[in-house]
C-alpha cells in the first residue's frame, strides 16, 4: 500500500482528559493500574475544578504503596493523577451503581 496508515482507536473523544497540558484517555490510566502489582480494584474518577480544568482521582484498594504508584504513574504517562486509598466497598458503589447493568472502571463526573 502507498497510503498512510491510520493508527489503533484510542479512546472515544468525550472521555479525552486533559490534565497539565497532557492529553490523555482513560485506557491509558486503566492499562497501568492493571500492570500495577498489588492494585486489587480501582476506580478513575474525572471531575471538572473549580477552574474549569479537568481533575482526575484514582481510588485504590490493595496492597500496593501509593509513592510507588505515582513513580510507576510518572515513568509510564508522564503525569500524576490525584491517589487515594479508599475501602472496596466505596469503590465498589461507584463502579456498580443502582441501575447498571455491568462494572464500570472509569466514571466521569464533568
Amino acid at each position: 500500500r502507498t497510503s498512510p496508515r491510520l493508527g489503533p482507536i484510542v479512546g472515544r473523544k468525550h472521555q479525552k482528559l486533559k490534565i497539565k497540558g497532557t492529553t490523555l484517555f482513560p485506557t491509558t490510566l486503566q492499562a497501568v493500574l492493571d500492570e500495577t502489582p498489588g492494585v486489587d480494584v480501582y476506580v478513575i474518577v474525572a471531575r471538572t475544578a473549580a477552574d474549569g480544568t479537568d481533575m482526575v482521582e484514582v481510588l485504590v484498594d490493595g496492597p500496593v504503596k501509593l509513592p510507588d504508584l505515582r513513580d510507576f504513574f510518572r515513568s509510564r504517562t508522564k503525569i500524576v493523577p490525584r491517589l487515594r486509598h479508599a475501602p472496596r466497598a466505596e469503590i465498589e458503589a461507584l463502579q456498580l451503581p443502582v441501575h447498571a447493568r455491568k462494572r464500570r472502571t472509569f466514571v466521569d463526573l464533568r
